[in-house]
C-alpha cells in the first residue's frame, strides 16, 4: 500500500513538472561561468555557455556541432543592434554555424540560433512553454532536422513557426536574468528585404518600378506570405454556431510584422518567429485576417505601438510610395484567398468580401469608445491610434478590394 501511495505521488509529481518549463540554472552548472557573465554577456561569453550546454547535453545537435574541441571554428556569435529588439527584449545574439562542419566544402555561415534575454522573466517563457504543449507544437521541426532539411529545396505550403529549444538563467545576489535559444528561420526578414526594395526602387524612375525583376520578385513574395499564412491559419481553424462567414477562427500569431516573418527566396518558404504571443490565442481564436490586418496596419500608418517599437518602419519609412505598396498588398490578399483552394470562385469572391469587411473593421478606431476593462483582447492595442492616414487608407479601402476583385476575374477568366 506504501508503495502504490509512494508511485502515485511520483506519478502526480511528473505529470505537474511537465506543465511547467525548464529553466536551467547556469549557476548550478557552472558556478563558474554564471558569477563571471552575471551582469552583461558579450560575444566571447555566450560561445563559453552554448559550449557548457553542449557539454551538459542540454542540446542536440549534428554530432560535429557538439565537438567541444571545434566549438571555435564550427559556431559564431555577434550581439544584434538595439534597433532589432523588441520593446520586452534585454541583450539580444545571433549563433550561426559553419556549413564546412556539417557538409565540408567552403566555409558558409549559417543562422543557428538567436540567444534573447527576456525583460518580462519567467512569465515570456511560460507563455513559449504553453505555445510548445499545445496544438501548435505538432508544427515544431527540432532544430537537427531543420539543419539537414536546410539544404533542401523542397516548398512547405504552409507556414513554418520556429520554437524555442531551451532556457536558462543567471543569478547574481541581486537578481535573475532569463535567456531563451530560440531557433531560426530560413531566409531573410521582411523587413531587411523591404529596406533593401526601398533602397533599389529609390534609384528608378517610377515608370521602371513595376517592369522591374526586383518588383516581381517582391510581388511572388507578398503572394507566397499571404497563401502560406493562409494554409496555416486554415489548419488551426474551426467554426463554431456564432459563426458566419467562412473562415472561422483560428489561432493567430499576435504580433505579425515584418520583423517576425522570414522569407527564403530559394523556395518560397514563409516562417513565422517570437511567438510568444500565439499564447494570447489558445484562450481567445479569433479570424485569422486579424494577422494580416495587423502586418497591414503597422506597415501602413503610425499606431500606438510605433512609440514603444522604434523597429517597425511604415512603407514610408521603407521608402515605397502608397501606389506600390497597395500593389504588392493586393497580391498577398489574392495569396491568401487562393489558399482555400477548396471552394470555387464564387466562394472565393465571397470570402474577399468578408475579408474587405474584416479590414474596414480593423482600420476604424472604434475600440477608442470602449473602456479599457472592455477590450479583452490586448492585441488590438496595438491597432489604436487616431491619425488622418489611418482615415485616408480607410476610405481607400473600396477603391483598393475592388482592384482585388478584377484582378482575380481576370486570373478566373484566363485559366
Amino acid at each position: 500500500m506504501v508503495i502504490n501511495y509512494f508511485c502515485l505521488f511520483f506519478l502526480s509529481f511528473s505529470l505537474l513538472a511537465k506543465d511547467k518549463p525548464e529553466i536551467i540554472s547556469l549557476k548550478q552548472i557552472s558556478p563558474k561561468l554564471n558569477s563571471a557573465h552575471s551582469s552583461s554577456l558579450n560575444n566571447n561569453s555566450v560561445l563559453e555557455i552554448i559550449g557548457e550546454l553542449l557539454k551538459n547535453k542540454y542540446l542536440d545537435l549534428p554530432s560535429p556541432l557538439m565537438d567541444m574541441d571545434n566549438i571555435d571554428s564550427c559556431l559564431k556569435v555577434r550581439a544584434l543592434s538595439a534597433s532589432l529588439k523588441g520593446v520586452h527584449s534585454g541583450q539580444l545574439f545571433s549563433i550561426s554555424y559553419n556549413q564546412a562542419c556539417l557538409v565540408g566544402g567552403e566555409i558558409i555561415w549559417r543562422p543557428l540560433y538567436i540567444l534573447k534575454e527576456t525583460t518580462k522573466g519567467p512569465a515570456e517563457i511560460k507563455n513559449l512553454f504553453r505555445v510548445k504543449q499545445s496544438i501548435l507544437g505538432e508544427k515544431r521541426i527540432s532544430t537537427k532536422q531543420l539543419l539537414q532539411e536546410s539544404y533542401s529545396s523542397k516548398n512547405n505550403s504552409e507556414a513554418l513557426i520556429s520554437f524555442d529549444d531551451m532556457h536558462f538563467s543567471i543569478t547574481n545576489k541581486s537578481q535573475t536574468r532569463y535567456f531563451s535559444l530560440l531557433q531560426t528561420a530560413k531566409g531573410r526578414s521582411l523587413h531587411s528585404i523591404l529596406v533593401e526594395f526601398g533602397n533599389h526602387i529609390e534609384m528608378l524612375d517610377t515608370t521602371q518600378i513595376e517592369n522591374s525583376p526586383a518588383y516581381r520578385n517582391m510581388q511572388h513574395m507578398f503572394y507566397r506570405i499571404g497563401f502560406a499564412t493562409s494554409k496555416l491559419h486554415q489548419k488551426f481553424s474551426q467554426h463554431s454556431l456564432e459563426d458566419h462567414g467562412i473562415m472561422g477562427k483560428t489561432l493567430i500569431h499576435g504580433d505579425f510584422h515584418a520583423q517576425n516573418i522570414f522569407y527564403a527566396t530559394e523556395n518560397g518558404d514563409v516562417t513565422l518567429i517570437d511567438n510568444e504571443t500565439y499564447a494570447m490565442s489558445l484562450k481567445h481564436k479569433s479570424s485569422g485576417i486579424n494577422d494580416v490586418i495587423d502586418l497591414y496596419l503597422l506597415h501602413s500608418t503610425k499606431t500606438f505601438a510605433h512609440y514603444f517599437a522604434k523597429q517597425i518602419f511604415t512603407n514610408a519609412d521603407f521608402g515605397i510610395n502608397d501606389q506600390i505598396w497597395h500593389q504588392l498588398w493586393q497580391q498577398l490578399v489574392i495569396g491568401y484567398i487562393e489558399a482555400y483552394d477548396h471552394l470555387s470562385a464564387q466562394q472565393q469572391m465571397s470570402l474577399l468580401d468578408e475579408i474587405a469587411r474584416e479590414f474596414k473593421k480593423g482600420l476604424s478606431n472604434r475600440w477608442l469608445l470602449h473602456p479599457y476593462t472592455k477590450i479583452k483582447d490586448q492585441r488590438k492595442l496595438k491597432r489604436l491610434g487616431p491619425s488622418k492616414r489611418r482615415i485616408h487608407l480607410r476610405k481607400n479601402m473600396k477603391k483598393f478590394f475592388a482592384s482585388v476583385s478584377e484582378l482575380m476575374v481576370q486570373e478566373q477568366q484566363h485559366y
